[in-house]
């Protein structure tokens, strides 16, 4: 069959399943299995497709029409110019989270231009990259946040933590992909229970973040994600609390946080930096105009040689 034939199919497929976009979600996942450009693709509506990727797209087609996210069934999502590996044991990565890794690199950038960075806090942690900036993914899924700070800041040693083995597998197979496999650790713990006494410079999250109550009300494709990657408790603040407990723990003095965040958290997020000693907290908003990240600095220590980040 042709890619028009092919298209034209997978579109009223889409369609009789009551799925949005069905045109436009039909191209995807036929150009991500046969693997051409979308200027090929117009360019070239008779090419004929194998017998093996008819039928690919056929299952691919049938499993979408069951729910499935585009993402899952191709089995990768681009996220700041990167393509990365995401399974159904990882959080799909939203763009609208790159407004947290374009903050961080907006704080951090001006102070990695040059070839190292000393950053003496982390002389003592026991550490296997120290006199480097240190920075800790905490939840890190697929690795999205941290492996994409690890690329944009060379000078950058990465601690990666999630509770799911499965998650963390995929994370793993990410670092390379993205070529920062070398400047990464991979620690399986709840949070910060994993870290023992490490002091980090930068500490980044996108926690779970929905209320309990909410997950059923969520959209097909969202419920079809990983429920412990989305339910943040009660009131949707659980992790954020517990984030905020472990900072005077592990940010060093000066050291910048930063966490992703639900519309209408931000000013109870907020109150828990404040609550945990943090300053010049700041709240950002994402290109909708929506609450998606909050930022605090860890003070200061008198006499302290400290990283200077400024917020």
């Amino acid at each position: 069959m042709s890619l028009h034939s092919l298209w034209q199919w997978g579109t009223a497929e889409l369609a009789a399943a009551g799925l949005e976009d069905s045109r436009w979600q039909a191209e995807l996942l036929l150009r991500g299995i046969v693997e051409v450009t979308r200027a090929k693709f117009m360019t070239y509506p008779e090419l004929q497709v194998t017998h093996l990727d008819t039928e690919r797209f056929r299952d691919a087609i049938r499993r979408r029409s069951l729910g499935m996210p585009v993402q899952y069934i191709l089995g990768k999502q681009e996220f700041y110019g990167r393509e990365f590996i995401v399974t159904p044991d990882v959080l799909i990565p939203r763009p609208e989270t790159e407004v947290l890794v374009e903050e961080v690199l907006s704080k951090m950038l001006p102070l990695c231009r040059g070839t190292t960075l000393s950053c003496p806090y982390t002389k003592a942690s026991g550490s296997q990259f120290p006199d480097r900036l240190r920075l800790l993914d905490l939840c890190t899924g697929s690795g999205c946040i941290g492996l994409t700070l690890a690329a944009e800041l060379p000078q950058a040693r990465v601690v990666a933590t999630d509770i799911s083995l499965q998650a963390l597998g995929v994370a793993k197979q990410n670092a390379h992909k993205v070529g920062v496999a070398n400047r990464v650790e991979f620690k399986q713990g709840d949070l910060c229970s994993a870290l023992q006494g490490d002091i980090f410079d930068v500490i980044v999250s996108n926690p779970p973040y929905i209320e309990t109550a909410a997950i059923p009300t969520l959209s097909r494709d969202v419920q079809n994600e990983p429920i412990g990657a989305l339910d943040g408790g009660a009131d949707g603040l659980e992790f954020y609390r517990r984030i905020a407990d472990g900072l005077g723990q592990h940010l060093a003095p000066g050291g910048l946080v930063a966490v992703e965040i639900g519309h209408g958290q931000g000013q109870d997020v907020m109150q828990l930096f404040a609550q945990a000693g943090l300053i010049d907290i700041t709240l950002i908003l994402d290109l909708a105009g929506k609450e998606r990240v909050v930022m605090g600095k860890m003070p200061k220590a008198e006499g302290a040689c400290t990283f200077p980040v400024s917020v």
